[in-house]
């Protein structure tokens, strides 16, 4: 078994055991091929810059002709005084491309962390009315047979939002990779519950992991629970 984490991160091999329930395979892939629509986005917003400032340089003839019909403006003189000033200048305006393209990403991860609090907390709100009705908790597709007692869905549902807040706070950055790992080995899998929740639910998580930190969030999981099973 081996779990990929990173690109220079390979994960040990380890066994595992799942007392009377048969044991799952340990062979979890995780798909990197999704990570791509956020190297697009930022693709997109380089060439974005790129273009307007091609677009300046280009116009800057056309413009400066412009002004001189209006103005009458003698340019020799101007040249003298502006050339005093290029220095200056050109800090200024990389000081400001800079900041532009940092309010830029800035308003994008907020963007995007308002959207994801946004889905979660539907997500939550959902999950929260089902524990609390019967005729709803049927209605959900949980990863369980059909015939499944009601108190087990009911902990299926529990231990799926605990682990998608600890996804959540991972995704922030409110939670660091080695506090998340902590977290997972000294709180979420020392029940065994938690464990033989994971080995349902593994390969779904996996299947739907959709950039970077999502990817290390299930390898990390994947990992400590492959600690307990070596540890049975």
């Amino acid at each position: 078994m081996r779990v990929s984490e990173t690109d220079d991160q390979d994960a040990a091999s380890v066994a595992h055991h799942q007392g009377s329930s048969a044991p799952a395979p340990l062979h979890l892939a995780v798909p990197r091929q999704r990570a791509w629509s956020r190297l697009r986005q930022r693709g997109l917003l380089l060439a974005a810059t790129v273009l307007a400032l091609l677009a300046t340089v280009l116009l800057s003839p056309l413009l400066l002709t412009a002004v001189e019909r209006i103005f009458s403006t003698d340019w020799g003189t101007l040249s003298e005084v502006g050339q005093s000033y290029t220095g200056i200048s050109t800090l200024f305006s990389v000081a400001a491309l800079m900041g532009a393209v940092l309010t830029i990403r800035l308003q994008l991860r907020q963007s995007q962390v308002a959207q994801e609090q946004a889905l979660r907390g539907t997500q939550f709100q959902l999950l929260s009315l089902a524990l609390r009705d019967e005729d709803l908790l049927q209605t959900l597709s949980l990863a369980l047979p059909d015939d499944t007692d009601r108190q087990t869905k009911r902990q299926h549902v529990l231990l799926t939002m605990g682990l998608r807040h600890l996804q959540f706070l991972y995704l922030t950055k409110d939670l660091p990779t080695a506090a998340l790992e902590e977290t997972l080995r000294s709180e979420f899998f020392t029940n065994q519950r938690a464990r033989e929740h994971w080995a349902r639910v593994r390969d779904d998580w996996a299947a739907g992991v959709n950039g970077r930190r999502e990817r290390t969030f299930v390898v990390t999981a994947e990992r400590v629970w492959q600690s307990f099973g070596a540890a049975e």
